[in-house]
């Protein structure tokens, strides 16, 4: 079976107005203003899609790809001669272990100021 990448664009309705309003409330809370929480607000539009799209295609793998696709991660990065990729090498042993929240967090929280809002499991 062939993954194939799907994506779907905003639907601009009511739920999605809802949503928007959240968010933005959770920036402008945060410490962001105008153009910055609006610039802020679309590219986590932007990155979610995209993520959701790659993460739809990563699961639509049969299992056994599924498996080769997570072991490539730790497998096939720490392979790596590290005189000619020292950087991959400096953090090849930590490559299978990053997960969905890290990658939120290191995408997300980190750029945002100290006193921000972050998102608890009862909010998801």
């Amino acid at each position: 079976m062939r993954a194939t990448p799907v994506s779907r664009r905003t639907s601009r309705r009511k739920a999605e107005f809802r949503a928007a309003d959240i968010v933005i409330g959770a920036l402008l809370e945060a410490g962001l203003q105008g153009r910055q929480a609006a610039s802020c607000y679309r590219s986590l539009v932007e990155v979610a899609l995209s993520y959701s799209a790659l993460e739809a295609s990563v699961l639509a793998l049969d299992p056994h790809a599924f498996e080769v696709e997570h072991q490539a991660r730790s497998r096939e990065y720490r392979a790596l001669p590290a005189d000619r990729y020292p950087n991959v090498a400096a953090v090849a042993d930590h490559l299978a272990d990053v997960n969905a929240g890290d990658q939120f967090e290191g995408t997300w929280c980190r750029r945002l100021p100290r006193r921000t809002w972050r998102p608890t499991r009862t909010e998801w």
